[in-house]
């Protein structure tokens, strides 16, 4: 019997009742949500209306810097024209000076205007002529003409537009009314400025006079005949307001409600008013609650569909639990008869897990090894190196490492085996934690017969190594030794066809000089041996080379040649650098283009031409001809010492020429090979590394060996 059907049978309850608590519970917390919800709005309108109220401040301030600003500057024009009214007059030049003076001062200003008394426009800040404008039935002219304070002024004027106008009386010396100073204000600033503090996309603010009409607004949403409650126009802008209101209404165009503040523009009178809309001040609230009740409505689904699916969620519980040791039983068979020898390393190092394979190669007992340090068992000359991918691995700097090492035996011997090192990856905990580096798994595998055999082949290969080295010193050795009697049997010979040629027959005489002739060609045969054997052997390091300079000198030396068989050369503009031995290369190019103008074809004069082009971290060099041509099975044989394709009748040489050449190509880095179509010419290409910095270090170092 399971645990749960014992409960339900020990207290007599019945799983229905606890569907019953649940939904108990959970209408209990839907009316908890509702009572919350409704709170929640009255707060979030409070705090709506402090913070349009804070708005309407701050924009009254600005305003009223911005006006002040204005003020000032209409303040000094009133009094320099109340004092000198009859000079400006006649002088309306220096007015219109003036009047620009004063609007220089004031961004938010388009225009100054200065009216006489009977309301004509007598002067303006762009033109000194008279303008027929007036302005004599304006409201607030008449209000300056009729009082006799001097005070500033807000209004519309008379217009297509009804521009904002800011006005003072102009009063001459003896308090008589002059006339009347007013500067047109630029909406469009004033507009931007209440723009700047909006909290709300959908706020829309005014400016507002005395009476509570729209001055100013920056949405069409608020008509211009549109006006303050006349309560808070007389409180605001009152000499004793109280500065600042706020309150709910209604929008006459669509009926929505608003949260309206108004503030007072310092002591002017007139005060900025701000309407925002109650759908967008309560949006947040709106949000909040929508997630709330989606939380009520998931937490209620997600009740009721875990009571439905727990006794599912059990058996499911079950069938992985009895997977989980199925796989662990099956994890440890392959770790206990893998054929590599495995071990589990905790965050400290130490031995976890180790399997009978890797006991095996130590020669241990696997029991002693649990717990243990792999590191001490390691050769001390192996110790800092295994320690330091270790390391490498546990903190994560690399996803794995694969080393060589020794380890010691209990009989004093060693082993050697190939190591290879991973992390080990856990998942923290159920909610996905990231997977970070937990230890590591060591894999090692026996290679003391693959190290065994791999020193046999090192030490066959060094002795091949020397032996190459023998062979070519002693063909130096020889080439040299055996050039002194050959000079000596050719002098000779020589010597006698002068002094007795006339005593000797004809026979005697071809004889002696068959074996003159025999003489110089084994003095050219060792004399290309000598080079052949000097190419890597006597150069000089490898440095970085103009491939001009060797090109240059090659058909320098080959100019008598060149000149014999009225051969033409071509070589390329401004060919690349290289990492090369400069007369190595020389010789190399010599041979090449030496050998385009001897095998050349009997009916044209040759035509060798030198190109370059790159190919993929290459640089490879063509020298063309039109000569004789090589037939494609030739195209390998070519380039071995002694192989010639010509009897010496038809073409001299050795066979050593593109031996040379290709030793030379190789010694740096390069290769050559050859195309051809018989009877129309031949193309000898020689790739060579480009040079960059890893390139001439890699060359200079195989050069040195």
């Amino acid at each position: 019997m399971s645990r749960t059907a014992r409960y339900f049978r020990r207290t007599g309850r019945q799983p229905g009742s606890f569907l019953v608590i649940g939904l108990a519970l959970t209408l209990l917390i839907w009316l908890m949500g509702a009572g919350f919800a409704w709170h929640s709005r009255a707060t979030e309108e409070d705090r709506a209306r402090d913070m349009a109220r804070g708005v309407a401040e701050t924009l009254a301030f600005n305003a009223a810097a911005t006006l002040g600003n204005i003020d000032a500057a209409l303040r000094e024009l009133s009094q320099e024209f109340g004092d000198n009214w009859s000079r400006y007059t006649f002088e309306r030049f220096r007015a219109t000076a003036l009047l620009r003076t004063g609007l220089s001062g004031v961004p938010a200003v388009r225009d100054a205007i200065v009216l006489d008394a009977q309301g004509d426009v007598l002067h303006r800040h762009d033109r000194p002529e008279p303008v027929d404008m007036a302005l004599a039935e304006w409201t607030a002219f008449a209000a300056h003409a009729a009082e006799t304070d001097d005070i500033l002024r807000l209004s519309l004027r008379p217009g297509a537009d009804e521009p904002l106008t800011a006005s003072r009386r102009i009063t001459g010396p003896d308090g008589r009314f002059m006339g009347v100073v007013l500067m047109t204000l630029d909406r469009a600033v004033l507009q931007r400025e209440m723009h700047a503090g909006r909290l709300w996309d959908g706020a829309v603010v005014g400016l507002h006079a005395a009476d509570g009409a729209v001055l100013a607004q920056t949405s069409d949403v608020l008509p211009p005949d549109a006006r303050m409650p006349e309560t808070i126009a007389q409180a605001l802008t009152g000499a004793q307001g109280p500065g600042s209101a706020a309150l709910d209404g209604s929008d006459a165009s669509d009926g929505s409600d608003h949260i309206v503040a108004f503030d007072r523009v310092g002591t002017l009178p007139l005060a900025v008013g701000i309407a925002v809309p109650k759908a967008e001040a309560l949006a947040r609230w709106r949000e909040d609650t929508t997630r709330y009740f989606l939380l009520l409505v998931t937490l209620t689904i997600v009740l009721v569909v875990t009571g439905l699916s727990l006794r599912r969620a059990v058996r499911a519980l079950s069938e992985n639990q009895r997977k989980v040791i199925e796989n662990e039983r099956r994890f440890r068979s392959i770790f206990s008869n893998a054929g590599a020898g495995i071990a589990l390393v905790d965050d400290h190092g130490k031995v976890a897990e180790i399997n009978e394979e890797f006991a095996r190669i130590l020669h241990r007992d696997r029991g002693d090894l649990i717990g243990r340090d792999l590191l001490e068992l390691s050769h001390p000359d192996d110790l800092e190196s295994s320690a330091e991918q270790a390391w490498t691995v546990r903190r994560g700097e690399a996803l794995s490492a694969q080393y060589e090492k020794r380890f010691l035996l209990p009989g004093g011997g060693t082993v050697w085996v190939e190591v290879t090192l991973s992390p080990q990856l856990d998942v923290a905990s159920r909610d996905l934690a990231p997977v970070r580096p937990r230890g590591s798994v060591v894999v090692a595998r026996d290679i003391t017969s693959r190290r065994a055999a791999r020193e046999v082949i090192q030490e066959k290969t060094r002795a091949l190594e020397r032996s190459n080295v023998e062979l070519e010193e002693f063909a130096y050795v020889a080439s040299h030794d055996l050039q002194e009697p050959l000079r000596t049997v050719a002098s000779y010979l020589q010597l006698l066809q002068r002094r007795h040629g006339d005593k000797l027959d004809g026979d005697a005489r071809d004889y002696i000089r068959y074996a003159v002739d025999g003489a110089h060609r084994m003095s050219g045969l060792i004399q290309d041996l000598l080079q052949y054997s000097r190419v890597g052997r006597m150069g000089r390091p490898l440095a970085p080379l103009p491939l001009e300079r060797p090109l240059t000198s090659a058909v320098h030396g080959l100019a008598s040649a060149i000149a014999e068989n009225a051969a033409t050369v071509s070589l390329p503009d401004d060919p690349p650098v290289i990492l090369g031995d400069e007369p190595e290369v020389t010789r190399l190019f010599q041979n090449m283009i030496g050998n385009a103008i001897k095998y050349r074809h009997p009916d044209r004069p040759p035509e060798v031409h030198v190109t370059f082009a790159e190919d993929d971290g290459e640089w490879v060099i063509a020298v063309a001809d039109n000569g004789i041509g090589i037939e494609r099975r030739y195209f390998e044989k070519v380039f071995k010492i002694f192989q010639r394709l010509h009897g010496r009748d038809e073409y001299d040489g050795t066979g050593v020429g593109l031996s040379i050449c290709k030793k030379i190509a190789e010694r740096h880095g390069g290769r050559i090979w050859v195309t051809s179509t018989p009877g129309e010419g031949s193309v000898f290409r020689v790739a060579l590394p480009k040079l960059t910095a890893d390139t001439a270090q890699d060359r200079r170092d195989a050069a040195v060996a």
